[in-house]
């Protein structure tokens, strides 16, 4: 039972990390033209992929924790994590299982009833990155600023779940997202940058694998 708590406690702590920029930007008012955008360009790619770098910054720690990997955003599959260093760690997220497979092969696996923390944190993050506004709007408020050429979101949660985690979510981006900070009530901090975004219409042929160990 020890171990099984543990499990789920480095789960939620990996799903923190995904939703995670960005320094705060002149306040302006939010837009409905800025929301719509955002769920056209987020929206239109059927397959997203790219790298990662994160940063952990942990109250008790003197140091921030650091990894970086690559990621697949399938529309039809969900969402594939691959953590490469400092260690292996895989993380799948559909709409009803989330999956996680450490460095020694242990498979954790949850479904919404099983873990629904798990499960509404899961659902956050495939809404962000699909352009899905109508769940988001569901979860927080939500503040849209342009912000040079592209635009960031302000994501204050209202809902019960994620509240009880969560202090805020800021987004930046253009055509895709390029920056993610989640802020804990803890005072922890992650911040997620990416790079070598590109969209396509279906999978690689090697990435189908990617999506169906769990």
């Amino acid at each position: 039972m020890i171990a099984f708590r543990g499990k789920v406690k480095i789960l939620l702590w990996t799903l923190c990390c995904l939703l995670t920029t960005t320094s705060a930007a002149e306040s302006r008012t939010p837009t409905e033209d800025t929301l719509n955008h955002l769920m056209v360009v987020l929206g239109e790619h059927p397959v997203i992929r790219g790298n990662f770098v994160q940063r952990k910054t942990i109250k008790i720690l003197t140091r921030p924790l650091i990894s970086s990997g690559f990621f697949v955003m399938s529309r039809s599959n969900g969402l594939y994590w691959r953590q490469t260093k400092p260690f292996l760690s895989e993380l799948l997220v559909t709409r009803d299982v989330v999956a996680q497979r450490f460095h020694n092969g242990d498979i954790s696996r949850y479904t919404n009833t099983e873990q629904p923390i798990i499960s509404n944190i899961s659902k956050i993050f495939l809404a962000l990155w699909s352009g899905d506004i109508e769940t988001l709007n569901t979860v927080f408020r939500i503040q849209a600023t342009p912000v040079g050429q592209g635009w960031q979101l302000t994501l204050l949660p209202h809902d019960g779940v994620a509240k009880k985690i969560l202090s805020g979510i800021v987004v930046q981006g253009d055509d895709y997202i390029r920056e993610l900070e989640i802020q804990e009530h803890n005072g922890n901090l992650t911040k997620t940058v990416f790079s070598d975004i590109s969209a396509a219409d279906r999978l690689k042929e090697n990435e189908s694998g990617f999506f169906s160990w769990h």
